[in-house]
């Protein structure tokens, strides 16, 4: 009877086991599925990604790197990886906090023997504060939960429950879910070990010099206003502008995350991206006097500082280097700043070269993704045409032209397009339409009048019309693949580039070759077209 009574007992229990079991592997679904997935565009998960693939990384990370988005935009694993054999990882997110920063440091140093760690200081000077990214994606820990703590005595709008479990605050996301919420429990770790790549291009607004001068002039000149209301003037004056700080708790991460490195004999490293703009529209503006307050700080505490802006030779084209304005880096600017940051870490650190299949796999990803990223980069006709005929002679090329093409072509420019397959002759052509299809290298179709021309045809199954009108016939390009208009029909020459096999728009350009310049412009929809590449890569390896 006592052996009875006992085995019901176990019974119970195992059933109370597995019911709890099952409650909690349902409950951790539910909210893998109805949290937010962080980072435009919102159907790529970029950061969520780069954060769970910190966490699935089976090769041991030798260097580390945290910090805001200027770090995530610009620093590039895989490049590091080729030109130098070294394994890091990008763990930056928007916006980060520094004490999320001090956090990923702990949680990668559980898993790996990290050798070098590198913090975009920009954080500890301007309050940055979306932890979400970062909280969301992690597992529960005792490194979490003091994290929370921290952000919940900070914020009087939230409570501890609500930081460490995202679901509190997210409950009625089940609204807007979309194919990527249900995907994402079964995705692969992000390639790109948490960069993120940009092929957007806008020149810096300001120079270095430009936003030192405002920010000396607003610190210089006392607060001044006249106001006029109610019939009467007054006017009001203040103090000089507070010089820029850091607060004392912001300090204390800093310093955690030193001792830290210490204790594990870490090798720790500040640093801060170039970003340049009005320092009054933007807080993480590098200005002169921020980076004169961390490198005093650095230097109070013993942190090394690797000034990339006002000492370190980057290399960066405040014209061509930058996504908007001069706030972040694109795929250009993220080359540079990686291959001084390679280099630096060669001259002064012994670090192991090493080889890793899964890494060389991810190489030949991002190569592929490279190769697409410098063609939307390119802004050269000479440099453009040579790099479709040679590197993407698998695919498509459309052109259309609209109001006039030959006029600006040089006999060279002529012969380029000719050594392509193009059998027409220019030089005569002023003002005339035309249009060509170069399917997988040969040249399909050409046709050249002095009337507007209009032609249809497909490449594998895929439907394509072209549209072209000179200047007497209506100065208009169109080119439309599946229905869908891609030319940017500016004057000149207008290109697409289409692989119809993935069925993805890789590039579509206009070079204005009525002008000797031959000025090149791009619609906005270049980024998106490197993550439709991206995702489909992904998914076949």
């Amino acid at each position: 009877m006592l052996h009875l009574k006992c085995y019901k007992k176990i019974g119970l229990f195992y059933k109370a086991a597995c019911f709890f079991s099952i409650g909690v592997f349902l409950f951790y679904i539910c909210e893998k599925i109805l949290i937010y997935k962080y980072y435009w565009p919102v159907d790529t998960a970029y950061a969520t990604k780069t954060i769970e693939g910190m966490y699935k990384e089976k090769e041991n990370i030798d260097v580390l790197v945290v910090g805001t988005s200027h770090m995530m935009d610009a620093f590039i694993p895989l490049e590091l990886y080729e030109d130098y054999g070294i394994i890091s990882y990008n763990a930056a997110t928007a916006s980060q906090p520094i004490n999320i920063s001090y956090f990923l440091l702990k949680e990668a140093a559980k898993n790996n023997e990290i050798k070098i760690f590198i913090y975009d200081i920009g954080s500890l000077l301007s309050q940055q504060e979306w932890w979400g990214p970062v909280m969301d994606s992690a597992p529960l820990n005792l490194n979490k939960i003091e994290i929370a703590l921290d952000i919940a005595k900070k914020d009087n709008e939230l409570t501890f429950g609500e930081v460490i479990l995202p679901i509190k605050r997210q409950h009625e996301r089940w609204k807007t879910l979309n194919k990527t919420d249900f995907e994402i429990c079964r995705q692969k770790p992000l390639y790109s070990k948490g960069y993120n790549l940009y092929t957007d291009m806008d020149w810096a607004k300001y120079s270095v010099e430009e936003m030192n001068n405002i920010a000396a002039s607003l610190r210089e000149n006392e607060y001044f206003g006249c106001e006029y209301s109610n019939g009467v003037y007054s006017i009001t004056e203040g103090e000089n502008k507070e010089p820029v700080s850091v607060s004392e708790d912001d300090l204390k991460w800093l310093i955690k995350m030193k001792d830290f490195c210490e204790e594990r004999e870490i090798e720790f490293i500040c640093t801060k991206i170039p970003s340049v703009y009005q320092p009054e529209l933007y807080r993480s503006a590098w200005t002169m006097e921020k980076n004169d307050l961390a490198k005093s700080i650095c230097s109070e505490n013993q942190i090394t500082y690797c000034d990339m802006l006002y000492e370190g030779e980057t290399g960066i084209n405040y014209e061509t280097d930058f996504v908007d304005g001069g706030m972040h880096l694109n795929y250009l600017g993220g080359r540079k700043v990686t291959d001084y940051l390679g280099r630096y870490l060669v001259e002064n650190y012994t670090l192991p070269k090493r080889t890793n299949a899964q890494w060389d796999c991810d190489l030949e990803l991002y190569q592929e993704v490279r190769q697409l990223a410098l063609l939307q980069l390119d802004f050269d006709f000479t440099s453009y045409m040579n790099r479709i005929a040679n590197e993407f002679q698998d695919q498509v090329i459309l052109i259309a032209v609209s109001y006039d093409m030959a006029a600006g072509l040089s006999q060279e420019d002529i012969q380029l397009l000719q050594r392509m397959g193009l059998q027409t002759d220019f030089r005569d052509k002023i003002n005339d339409s035309y249009v060509a299809v170069i399917d997988h290298g040969a040249v399909k179709y050409e046709n050249i009048s002095n009337r507007k021309i209009n032609y249809s045809g497909t490449s594998g199954n895929i439907p394509f019309y072209l549209e072209s009108s000179g200047y007497f016939s209506g100065a208009k390009a169109s080119i439309m693949v599946n229905d869908i208009e891609y030319a940017v029909n500016g004057r000149g020459i207008n290109i697409v580039v289409y692989d119809d096999e993935k069925n993805m728009l890789y590039d579509s350009v206009r070079f204005d070759t009525y002008s000797e310049i031959h000025y090149a412009e791009r619609t906005a929809r270049r980024t998106e077209c490197v993550r439709n590449l991206e995702t489909f890569l992904m998914e076949k390896n």
